[in-house]
C-alpha cells in the first residue's frame, strides 16, 4: 500500500491481537528508522522498540493500551523537539500502516527515574489488529473542518489534498491545535497558545490541563501534521522544504508560529 492511502486509511487501533510480528516487519521497521529522515536534525533522539513484557522494566505504570510491541521516544529537549517526535512517529505509524500494523499514540506512561539516556517523550503502541485495521472513508473521522484550521487559503486541487491530510492527523486528545496559511506554493503552520489552565473536553479527558503539558503535547500533535504534510507533497511529485521566516514570527497573538513549508514540483 502506498504511504499516502494508508495515511488516509489508518485509525487509531486499541486492540491487538495476541500475536507477535512478523520477523520480516521488525527488520523493515528498524531499516525505515534508521533511513527516516527527521524534522530538526540538530536534536538527538533515540528511538526503542520493546516487546510488551519489557514494560515494566522502564516504566513506573502499566499501559492502558495491550498491544505486543511499544516503540519508545527518548530525546533531547530543545527548542521543537517535540514537533521532531511528532514528526518521525507519525512517519514511522503510517509505515506501520502500509505494512498491515496497526498503530495507537500512548501519552500516558511514566518513565522510571534511571531508564533513559535522554528524556521520554511519547510511545507508539503496535500490533496486529484485533478487528478492522482501516477506517473505510473520511467520513467516519471526527476533525475540526478545513475553514476551522485554515486562517488564510489560496484554493487549488494540491492545497485542498494537503489541506486534507493536514486536517485527518492525529492530535492529543484530538484538539488538532494547528492552523494553517496557504499561498502560491508556500505553506504556514502555526500552533494555539495554551494558558496556564486550558479546558480540554475529549472522550478519555475532561477537564483543566496545565499549559506545559499541553504545550508538550501539541507539539507532538503538531509534529505529526507536518509529516502529513510531508508525505502528501511527495505523493503528488511536490518537492518540499521547511524553513522558518522571520516574519512570520508574532504575526497572531494567540498562535506560535512553527514553520513553513516551500513547495516546488519535481
Amino acid at each position: 500500500m502506498e504511504l499516502y492511502d494508508a495515511m488516509l486509511k489508518r485509525k487509531s487501533i486499541r486492540k491487538y491481537a495476541d500475536k507477535r510480528v512478523d520477523k520480516k516487519v521488525l527488520e523493515e521497521l528498524q531499516n525505515y528508522i534508521t533511513e527516516l529522515i527527521p524534522l530538526y536534525d540538530k536534536i538527538s533522539v533515540k528511538t526503542i522498540i520493546l516487546e510488551s513484557n519489557k514494560l515494566d522494566k522502564y516504566f513506573e505504570n502499566s499501559c492502558q493500551i495491550h498491544a505486543p510491541y511499544y516503540i519508545v521516544f527518548t530525546s533531547q529537549e530543545k527548542t521543537w523537539f517535540g514537533e521532531n517526535i511528532g514528526f518521525i512517529g507519525e512517519k514511522l505509524i503510517v509505515f506501520l500502516t502500509s505494512l498491515g500494523i496497526g498503530t495507537c499514540w500512548i501519552g500516558t506512561l511514566k518513565p522510571s527515574k534511571t531508564a533513559f539516556e535522554l528524556p521520554y517523550v511519547i510511545s507508539i503502541a503496535f500490533g496486529y489488529a484485533d478487528g478492522e485495521l482501516y477506517r473505510e472513508g473520511l467520513e467516519q473521522i471526527s476533525r475540526k473542518s478545513i475553514e476551522q484550521i485554515c486562517l488564510k487559503n489560496s484554493r487549488d486541487n494540491f492545497m485542498n489534498e494537503l489541506l486534507q491530510a493536514v486536517r485527518i492527523a492525529p492530535s492529543g486528545i484530538n484538539r488538532q491545535p494547528w492552523r494553517i496559511e496557504t499561498a502560491t506554493d508556500l505553506i504556514h503552520i502555526y500552533c494555539e497558545k495554551p494558558s496556564f489552565l486550558t479546558p480540554v473536553n475529549s472522550d478519555n479527558l475532561k477537564g483543566l490541563m496545565p499549559g506545559v503539558i499541553l504545550k508538550k503535547m501539541q507539539g507532538v500533535s503538531c509534529g505529526a501534521a507536518i509529516a502529513h504534510i510531508d508525505m502528501c507533497a511527495s505523493y503528488f511529485d511536490k518537492e518540499i522544504t521547511f524553513s522558518r521566516l522571520q516574519d512570520k514570527e508574532n504575526v497572531h497573538k494567540k498562535l506560535t508560529y512553527l514553520l513553513s513549508a516551500i513547495i516546488k514540483k519535481k
